[in-house]
């Protein structure tokens, strides 16, 4: 069924004068940057192709990419089980940013430890989520108990909005809020996170012989991905 309706959407869009329907599911931190460029990047080749972004957690993407609702995933494996089923390729790290609101007292400190934020409310990622195990290893090897008072969503957004609304804190990936903070929308809290999270990348479905655009996004983020790297390497 969902292979008819995709078969469906994408006879409608060449009636309608298009050139096929692309649906790629990502999460937050690639949605802020690498996806935006190469949505951009494929528009100017293909300036009639219809791309449906589709922006959640791993965890949910990788549900809606094996019920074939998504053509391409940018995102993480969140199960063992994955590696069975579809193919990954690596694009990106992901350094990750402690935030507030951009008057959150917290803000007017010099050097904290993560100990002194286990007091304060946090905004989270979903447990299944690659950021969400970071922040729960990191408070464990400091010997702290995870937070209480929380909130888990994995909408940018609403974390956005609730930043600046409360005095709650959230572990966010650099990407996703930097022009935030160099707007003076949230504030960094600068407190050393000594882990780090796996590479995020391209994740399709085993088997299965890709779409010409497929394979022309997917080869525009490598190539993104790629200059990313030798830039951050520069």
């Amino acid at each position: 069924m969902a292979d008819l309706g995709k078969f469906v959407d994408e006879f409608s869009g060449l009636k309608r004068g298009g050139h096929g329907n692309l649906t790629v599911g990502a999460i937050s931190a690639s949605a802020a940057q690498l996806l935006t460029s190469a949505i951009r990047e494929i528009r100017q080749r293909r300036p009639l192709l219809v791309v449906k972004i589709l922006e959640q957690s791993s965890d949910q993407l990788i549900v809606w990419l094996e019920e074939k609702k998504l053509d391409i995933m940018v995102g993480r494996f969140t199960e063992t089980r994955h590696h069975a089923h579809f193919h990954f390729e690596a694009l990106a790290g992901e350094t990750v940013w402690v935030v507030a609101g951009h008057d959150h007292p917290l803000l007017q400190r010099e050097h904290l430890d993560l100990c002194e934020l286990g007091s304060w409310p946090w905004i989270l990622y979903p447990p299944a989520t690659a950021i969400r195990q970071l922040f729960d290893q990191s408070f464990a090897a400091a010997g702290l108990v995870a937070p209480n008072g929380m909130v888990e969503t994995p909408s940018i957004f609403t974390t956005l909005e609730l930043l600046q609304a409360t005095d709650m804190l959230s572990l966010q990936p650099r990407a996703a809020v930097e022009k935030y903070v160099n707007k003076g929308l949230l504030g960094r809290i600068k407190v050393p996170i000594h882990r780090t999270m796996s590479n995020y990348g391209v994740i399709t479905r085993k088997d299965e012989v890709p779409s010409q655009q497929m394979e022309e996004f997917i080869g525009i983020l490598r190539k993104l991905a790629g200059m990313e790297k030798n830039s951050d390497a520069e």
